[in-house]
C-alpha cells in the first residue's frame, strides 16, 4: 500500500524516546527542586516588574522566569508543575503569560491554576492566556473556507503523515495526539478564569495587547505557519483587582 494512503495512526505512537526522557525526568526531579529556590530568588532580585511565563518549551523569553514541567529544558528554564500550588508568595508577579498549555490541565486543574495566578499576582497584575479550543473544531467541521482546508492539508501531512484531507481526522489527532484534558471557547475560558477570582477579562489578538510586556509574547506562530496560529488561537488577559 503507498505510504500516504496508509490508515494514519491515531494518535501518534509515542516513540520510544519520549518514553525514555520521561522515565529520566522522573529521576531528575529531586535535584532540579533543589536548584530551583536559588534560581527563583536571584531572578525576582534583578527585576523590578517580574513577569512568569508558564509552559515555556522552548520560548523562553527575555527579562521572564521562564518555567516548565520539562526538566531537560535549556538556560535558566525552572521547573514548575502547574497543576500544583505555585512556588511563589503572594503578590509577586506584574505579569504571568501561557500559551497552548491549559488545555493539557483538567478543568478543576485550570480553575486551580487561575487561582494561583490570582494569588501570586500583584493587585492590577495581569494574566494572558493565549490557547485554541472549540472555535477552531467548529471551523475544522465545516472546512467551508479555503484557509479551514488547507489547515486540515497541512495538518493531516504535519501531524498524521497521510495526504487524506478529512477534517474529522484533523479534530481526532487535534483532540487525543496532543493529550488535550478540557476544550474551551472563549466564554468558557472566561468562566474558569472568573472561579480562580478574576473579574476583569477582556479578549485579545495574537500579538497584541495594552500592555507593552505582553505585545509579541506569543510564539506559537514560530512552530506552526503563522496564519494557521492566528487561525487556530484565541487570547484573553484577565486583571488582578
Amino acid at each position: 500500500m503507498n505510504s500516504t494512503m496508509a490508515i494514519p495512526q491515531v494518535p501518534p505512537r509515542m516513540p520510544w524516546q519520549e518514553r525514555a526522557k520521561t522515565l529520566l525526568k522522573r529521576a531528575l526531579i529531586p535535584p532540579t527542586l533543589a536548584l530551583r529556590r536559588n534560581r527563583i530568588s536571584r531572578y525576582l532580585s534583578s527585576e523590578s516588574q517580574p513577569k512568569l511565563h508558564v509552559a515555556c518549551g522552548s520560548n523562553l523569553l527575555s527579562g521572564w522566569l521562564n518555567t516548565d514541567l520539562a526538566v531537560l529544558n535549556r538556560g535558566n528554564t525552572v521547573y514548575l508543575d502547574a497543576r500544583k500550588n505555585l512556588p511563589f508568595g503572594n503578590d509577586t508577579f506584574c505579569y504571568i503569560f501561557n500559551e497552548h498549555f491549559i488545555s493539557c490541565l483538567t478543568l478543576d486543574q485550570a480553575v486551580h491554576f487561575f487561582a494561583e495566578c490570582y494569588r501570586v499576582l500583584r493587585p492590577r497584575g495581569v494574566l494572558r492566556t493565549a490557547t485554541s479550543g472549540w472555535p477552531l473544531l467548529v471551523e475544522l467541521s465545516r472546512a467551508d473556507h479555503t484557509l479551514a482546508r488547507r489547515y486540515v492539508e497541512w495538518a493531516n501531512k504535519e501531524f498524521l503523515h497521510t495526504s487524506w484531507n478529512l477534517p474529522c481526522l484533523t479534530i481526532n489527532n487535534y483532540v487525543y495526539g496532543f493529550n488535550l484534558k478540557f476544550i474551551y471557547d472563549p466564554s468558557c475560558l472566561a468562566w474558569a478564569m472568573s472561579q480562580g477570582g478574576f473579574s476583569e477579562i477582556v479578549t485579545a489578538n495574537v500579538g497584541e495587547s495594552g500592555h507593552v510586556a505582553l505585545r509579541g509574547v506569543e510564539r506559537h506562530g514560530k512552530v506552526v505557519p503563522n496564519e494557521f496560529n492566528e487561525f487556530e488561537t484565541f487570547v484573553l488577559e484577565a486583571t488582578k483587582k
